[in-house]
């Protein structure tokens, strides 16, 4: 009688009821992963690649996909962080610097080819800048800045 009220045919009906309590696998693989996130804080960072990983070390084997499409099905993948950009917009006009170094960064002496660079480094509180000074002579770093923005005393 309900299958007549609802647009359902009474096989596929008793077949939803026969398989209603059985567990899906993507659910025990999903539930697998919570326990593996649990282990430890850190886990919470996992990406599908170390997560599979994960679980293979536990002895569970799925492809890349699989673990994918269960982890977007959980909720468990984050943005990426990343930022495709770089520090800097390149300008059209701007000029490109001149390759003074060309490839050798090796010195006949102390303080002779020192070589420098800004990192940005992502943090709760925002961006970090950070341009150490690199003697090229022993590969020793003689100076290190941090700053939440990039300008020129930097």
């Amino acid at each position: 009688m309900l299958c007549a009220i609802l647009p359902v045919s009474e096989s596929g009906f008793y077949k939803w009821k026969r398989n209603r309590k059985k567990v899906k696998a993507w659910q025990k693989l999903l539930a697998q992963m919570h326990e593996i996130l649990d282990e430890d804080e850190e886990n919470k960072n996992y990406g599908v690649r170390r997560m599979q990983i994960a679980l293979e070390q536990r002895g569970i084997k799925r492809s890349l996909s699989t673990v994918r499409r269960v982890m977007i099905r959980g909720n468990l993948l984050h943005e990426d962080r990343r930022s495709p950009d770089g520090l800097t917009k390149a300008e059209k006009k701007a000029m490109r610097p001149q390759n003074i170094i060309k490839q050798d960064f090796s010195a006949q002496a102390p303080l002779r080819k020192l070589l420098t660079d800004i990192t940005q480094i992502l943090c709760k509180d925002g961006k970090l800048y950070v341009p150490p000074l690199l003697d090229c002579y022993n590969g020793e770093i003689i100076s290190l800045a941090m700053d939440t923005n990039m300008k020129k005393e930097l």
